[in-house]
């Protein structure tokens, strides 16, 4: 925005030089310039903030991401599910594990826990 105060100060520089303070019109001229001036400044503090705020932002999902390779092991690619099948999140009755796994899978064949390797269930609850 420092174009903005530029012009400002442009607009500033080109007001005095026309000397018309005897005008009725150099009150008003002067006005809006102040008014433009004002909102240079206004505008470069709210870009200043943004700026702080985009950097707060940028540190808060870097901490994001650590915390989330900690907890889940590094970043683990969502597969995509196959045309009309459904995608589920149950326990294991065995281990207290979430599993993810599709429906069909799940009710078609006895699919092993990935964590313990047991049946997850012989028939669905």
């Amino acid at each position: 925005m420092d174009s903005m105060r530029k012009k400002a100060a442009y607009l500033k520089g080109l007001a005095e030089g026309l000397d018309i303070s005897d005008s009725p019109e150099a009150g008003l001229l002067i006005a809006l310039i102040e008014a433009y001036e004002e909102m240079a400044e206004a505008i470069d503090e709210l870009d200043e903030r943004a700026d702080d705020l985009d950097e707060g932002l940028d540190e808060a999902f870097e901490a994001l991401d650590d915390i989330e390779d900690v907890v889940f092991g590094g970043a683990q690619p969502v597969p995509e599910d196959p045309p009309g099948e459904t995608r589920i999140d149950i326990m294991c009755p065995h281990c207290k594990r979430a599993v993810q796994t599709l429906y069909d899978t799940l009710r078609d064949v006895k699919a092993p826990c990935p964590h313990c390797g047991k049946t997850l269930y012989d028939k669905l609850p």
